[in-house]
């Protein structure tokens, strides 16, 4: 548990440290409906942490990846949105989600992981994210 809380932590840090761009979204973003219909109101701190992860190789340069990712993030309807570079991060909920591409010759490699406490939204979540790649 230690270890994934480290993990997590090194995830946001790492992505995060040359001047962000933070885009706070308007209070009247739409949602999609199944990720909104999904209750994460409620939180069992006695609960594991979730983290959901998935990867994949792209036919596109890390920069369209990374702005793929950060249209991904704005259109579910994630607050806090930061882009730095090729890696985007946003919060949804009690939920955070990062997205991160590389560059790979002339393709790029995306890794998309989700972390929080209700297993069922950090899968939507992260299947939801992973649809648009």
């Amino acid at each position: 548990m230690k270890y994934l809380k480290l993990l997590i932590c090194l995830l946001v840090v790492s992505g995060c440290s040359d001047n962000p761009e933070v885009v706070e979204l308007p209070s009247d973003k739409v949602v999609k409906k199944n990720v909104a219909s999904t209750n994460d109101n409620t939180s069992d701190n006695s609960a594991a942490p979730q983290l959901w992860s998935t990867h994949k190789k792209l036919d596109l340069t890390a920069k369209e990846c990374a702005l793929i990712g950060r249209s991904t993030l704005d259109s579910l309807g994630f607050t806090s949105v930061v882009q730095n570079k090729n890696y985007v991060y946003g919060v949804f909920g009690k939920n955070k989600a990062a997205v991160k591409c590389v560059e790979m010759d002339n393709i790029s490699f995306v890794y998309i992981s989700v972390a929080g406490t209700k297993r069922k939204m950090v899968e939507l979540l992260r299947n939801e994210i992973s649809k648009t790649f």
